[in-house]
């Protein structure tokens, strides 16, 4: 079982380094994915986020920086402050591998705007990971990625294919290189067929601890889903508090 901190590097490296253990059967594209630095806050900064022009802010998810007002020097009483404390509630929640980790919902009891937010447990307590996770919601990308955007959808808005985990496991779907696109640095993880007629070889070809490419034709009849958006900052500076 993996401990919380290899969990949290997990999730980041998928779009930092654009690779998890385990082979790759296909390759995406031979141009490299675009470095990406870890965004760093600094002390001085508010720790609400600019909203681009002419986006509806509240449930806006801009990658490596934040969700709707949400950035990586959020307190627990920012989030309180900025969301209503009515609309906060203390959980416990399933973050993959049998695990489940204390933190906050907000908008615990209303599916398409739940978050889910958590705090380091040792050390200097900072932001450390944001998930939503399901069928559908009102946090998106500017582009218009959610959950329950497809495979096929999210190779038009990244404009190229893209790299993920074989499906049907903890960790599976989870895109690792997103080939240079326009979606880099986008976190999130897929699952879900659309087909259930796919034949054994598909099957084989698209499930399991591996690298698949998106354009791979067992993929793309597969056509997995967006089931878990997320937002990591493990490496991000602090003031401290």
């Amino acid at each position: 079982m993996l401990n919380r901190t290899t969990l949290g590097l997990l999730i980041y490296a998928s779009t930092v380094t654009g690779c998890l253990a385990g082979p790759k059967e296909a390759s995406v594209s031979q141009t490299p994915a675009a470095s990406s630095s870890p965004f760093v806050v600094s002390s001085t900064e508010s720790p609400i986020a600019k909203m681009p022009e002419k986006v509806e802010p509240s449930f806006l998810v801009v990658p490596n920086k934040s969700f709707g007002p949400i950035t990586a020097e959020f307190t627990e009483s920012d989030l309180k402050k900025a969301f209503g404390e009515a609309n906060v509630r203390a959980e416990k929640m399933y973050v993959g591998d049998g695990m489940e980790w204390d933190g906050y919902a907000v908008y615990p009891d209303i599916p398409d705007q739940r978050l889910e937010v958590f705090w380091t447990q040792e050390g200097p307590k900072r932001l450390e990971y944001l998930q939503v996770q399901g069928d559908s919601s009102k946090w998106k990308t500017a582009e218009g990625v959610t959950l329950g955007t497809s495979l096929v959808e999210l190779e038009k808005l990244n404009g190229a294919p893209f790299e993920l985990t074989g499906l049907d496991w903890d960790f599976g779907g989870m895109v690792t290189d997103w080939g240079g696109g326009k979606l880099d640095g986008l976190t999130l993880q897929l699952g879900s067929s659309e087909d259930d007629n796919l034949s054994q070889e598909d099957i084989d070809a698209i499930v399991g601890d591996r690298t698949v490419a998106s354009d791979l034709p067992a993929m793309r009849r597969a056509n997995p889903k967006v089931r878990k958006l997320t937002m990591g900052f493990p490496m991000v500076e602090q003031s401290g508090y």
